[in-house]
């Protein structure tokens, strides 16, 4: 079979090969709560470069040659003896680890039943769900109820319009931040204040508007520098602040450790700060499957690829800070 991987540590555009004789898993080799996909389609996500060009670090976590892509959407080929839900034939999405075993950015994938849902067919490019709806649902649900404010630092992306959206279906007043360009975006998914950052200081305009804040998360991760470091003027005391992506520059990391070493009446921040790391679960996803196919949940694509050009909307996602998902198709399954 057919498939994307890496060969080695390094940049993207240089490790990324698609290798055309990749052997096809066994029906007769799936563990006992495993599913085979034949995969349609594949969503991308920062996280399936990012890892790869670690350097040195990448030799000690991911094992060569790494077939990339969490997220895929597909049709079951076969399942393991213990998997009693889910039939043969019947769609589904899922999420592949990032770390351990081949990615959905290939023909076939094997996958933990834990890890897939299925959707209804009127569900379009479910691909786009899986990493970036269970980011925004993990870092919101738990700790909001309604009525509750909170800040998505980044909310045009493809985890930003996750959040935007799960935080008002959970009844929060939401506050976002974006480029110009994606300002009606951010509005049109329900947003209620949408701070554009291209133009403002989001600090100030934090500062500024006079609420605390029951969570902030943080998809962008360097932009402003000081987000986390000035939250006392807009984060509840002891009150989350998740850390979910982007690159950290010397100047960010000084803040964060200050703010989080320091004592309050020393300038140290009084909200929690945490990196977060995406859990699969599969009552998450079938939540989040079922807000899609009510219409409650909304997928946004920027671009959609063809499998031969996979390493193209890799870059995409790199180089171009999507509107939403980038759909890589794979098959003909839907």
């Amino acid at each position: 079979m057919r498939a994307w991987r890496f060969g080695r540590p390094g940049q993207l555009e240089h490790t990324l090969i698609l290798d055309t004789n990749v052997a096809k898993p066994a029906a007769s080799s799936l563990k006992p709560q495993e599913l085979l996909v034949k995969v349609s389609e594949c969503g991308l996500n920062p996280a399936d470069y990012k890892l790869n060009e670690l350097g040195q670090v990448a030799r000690l976590v991911l094992a060569y040659p790494k077939t990339v892509g969490m997220d895929f959407a597909g049709v079951v080929a076969a399942v393991g003896n213990q998997v009693n839900d889910v039939k043969v034939g019947s769609s589904v999405l899922g999420r592949a680890s990032p770390l351990q075993g081949p990615g959905g950015l290939s023909e076939y994938v094997v996958a933990e039943r834990s890890a897939v849902a299925e959707y209804a067919p009127n569900v379009r490019d479910p691909a786009g769900l899986p990493t970036a709806g269970l980011t925004a649902y993990q870092t919101i649900a738990p700790y909001v109820s309604a009525g509750s404010k909170i800040f998505i630092n980044g909310g045009s992306g493809g985890v930003g319009t996750m959040c935007v959206q799960i935080g008002k279906i959970l009844g929060c007043h939401v506050t976002t931040s974006c480029s110009t360009g994606k300002m009606d975006l951010c509005k049109e998914l329900g947003a209620d204040v949408v701070i554009d950052y291209k133009k403002n200081s989001v600090v100030e305009k934090l500062q500024g508007a006079g609420l605390k804040f029951d969570l902030i998360v943080d998809n962008v991760g360097n932009n402003p520098s000081n987000l986390f470091s000035a939250s006392n003027d807009y984060l509840k005391a002891r009150a989350p602040y998740f850390f979910v992506g982007g690159n950290l520059s010397f100047s960010t990391v000084t803040k964060l450790l200050y703010a989080m070493l320091l004592p309050a009446f020393m300038g140290g921040a009084r909200g929690r700060f945490r990196l977060f790391m995406t859990k699969n679960s599969q009552p998450d996803l079938e939540q989040l499957t079922a807000w899609l196919s009510d219409g409650k949940l909304k997928l946004i694509v920027d671009r959609r690829f063809p499998f031969e050009e996979a390493k193209s909307a890799m870059v995409y996602v790199k180089e171009d800070s999507p509107r939403g998902k980038v759909i890589v198709n794979v098959g003909a399954n839907q």
